[in-house]
């Protein structure tokens, strides 16, 4: 009805992402040692990536019947990225630092039509530690760590949590719960791993009622990754 649009009524906002790598993977440990020694990660890849975001007031949906369309053309952005990662492991404690999504250059993009992309390839600064022990037969890794972008300040990416799995075959088959709490949400996520196959699903409870004044709700997640 037309009196809804003088009422304070919500924003509905969507944000859709698709993103695909490939390129090279390197893992790097001292040889010869098994319970003290240092390791890292240097990956090579490039990144395809495209963004959307629609955003409308229900008002407006309720009084005209329509909703608003995805762009019809793509911002799709073709980059070259590389992800650094050193970490040290002693008697079941793992240490690591890195940074993840350093864009090296900018292969070929869609701007002319399509724009920019809304989450632009950032760097994120990581620093990780856990430790890993047996519980009735399960591993148990509880972990705390902190990441950094330059959306957000370091106290708002500190988190901890626990895993809590079953694994066989080398670790190829295997199920996992998470428990995981940030300064904003806590993350309850469980698993299954069929070697190069990853499924999980993930629920966010928000520890907050607002942020930046914006009310926040529960966020659920779905993830299905296939690993050649």
């Amino acid at each position: 009805p037309p009196s809804l649009l003088n009422q304070e009524v919500p924003d509905v906002a969507v944000y859709i992402k698709a993103e695909g790598t490939g390129g090279l993977y390197f893992d790097i440990k001292e040889e010869n040692k098994e319970n003290d020694y240092f390791y890292g990660k240097f990956d090579l890849y490039g990144m395809l990536r495209l963004d959307a975001q629609v955003k409308q007031n229900v008002g407006t949906i309720v009084a005209t019947g329509k909703t608003a369309e995805l762009p019809k053309d793509t911002n799709q952005t073709m980059s070259i990225a590389t992800d650094l990662k050193v970490g040290y492991f002693i008697d079941n404690f793992d240490v690591s630092a890195g940074v993840e999504d350093v864009k090296i250059t900018t292969m070929s993009d869609n701007k002319a039509k399509g724009g920019e992309l809304i989450y632009k390839v950032d760097p994120m600064i990581t620093v990780h530690g856990k430790y890993t022990t047996d519980l009735l037969g399960f591993k148990l890794e509880p972990f705390i760590g902190v990441h950094k972008r330059t959306q957000y300040s370091f106290t708002d990416g500190i988190y901890a949590g626990a895993d809590l799995g079953f694994y066989t075959w080398g670790d190829r088959l295997g199920i996992r719960a998470r428990g995981m709490i940030d300064t904003s949400y806590l993350l309850l996520s469980p698993m299954l791993k069929l070697w190069l196959m990853h499924l999980d699903y993930s629920i966010r409870l928000p520890t907050k009622a607002k942020i930046d004044g914006m009310k926040i709700s529960a966020i659920h997640g779905l993830n299905f990754r296939l690993f050649f």
